[in-house]
């Protein structure tokens, strides 16, 4: 376990072996038992704070019980030694993820909306892909996106210099957000890259200095043509590519 950091004054917990600021994981129990240091002691009515680091694991996950419990000792009168549920923030909002703040509660970055609508499904028209996105949580500029799905010959009549789509995106009031998507993580073309070999593929990422607010409506529109002839709907999808750890 990394080393503990006491609040008020030194640190307060040992390991057996009497290195400060440590704790002990016990694996079997899933328990963090924390010794206090042979010259240390706990004042009644008083905060005492540490903090350590870990990671998150992949998967999504529940916020589990925690508890404390007091052993071994000289036991003050009065003080409980058995189990005693911990208090869990709730309510506070972590990476604009309202309750974000409840311990070893995870959830996977995702979108709970991704919607693709069309503005005309008249033959030769002029039409227009919008594609809606709310992110479950905030999302930064190192994540890239990718649809697939796309019919390339509709795709073939979008604006476009060297396989970048011009887009337009507006924010959940209908405000239009320039340079909010771009080609690359650096920055690149305002715009979304279609891909070189697969033209049914098209990947963006967000901007320099740009966020995904968690929550937020965010709406990319892309103008096309339609075809001549009578065209059915394809299977499209939207993947997030999170960055390499």
């Amino acid at each position: 376990l990394s080393d503990v950091g006491a609040s008020p004054g030194p640190s307060l917990f040992c390991t057996i072996s009497g290195g400060g600021g440590k704790a002990r994981w016990e694996g079997s129990t899933a328990s963090l038992v924390l010794s206090l240091c042979d010259s240390a002691e706990l004042e009644a009515f008083t905060d005492h704070m540490f903090v350590f680091s870990v990671t998150n694991p992949d998967a999504r996950q529940d916020s589990p019980s925690v508890s404390i419990e007091a052993t071994g000792g000289l036991m003050p009168v009065g003080m409980p030694v058995g189990k005693d549920s911990m208090v869990k923030d709730t309510t506070s909002a972590v990476s604009n993820i309202v309750g974000g703040g409840e311990v070893l509660w995870v959830i996977v970055r995702d979108f709970t909306t991704s919607e693709i609508a069309q503005t005309s499904p008249i033959a030769s028209a002029a039409n227009e892909i919008r594609i809606t996105l709310v992110g479950s949580q905030e999302f930064s500029p190192e994540v890239s996106f990718t649809i697939t799905g796309l019919v390339e010959s509709i795709i073939d009549t979008a604006t476009a210099v060297d396989d970048v789509l011009t887009i337009t995106t507006t924010n959940q009031s209908g405000t239009a957000v320039p340079d909010f998507f771009c080609t690359d993580a650096a920055g690149g073309t305002s715009g979304i890259l279609r891909n070189a070999t697969d033209r049914t593929k098209v990947s963006f990422f967000l901007c320099p200095d740009k966020i995904i607010e968690g929550l937020e409506i965010y709406v990319i529109s892309l103008g096309v043509t339609n075809p001549a002839t009578a065209l059915n709907s394809t299977t499209i999808s939207i993947e997030i590519n999170a960055p390499a750890r």
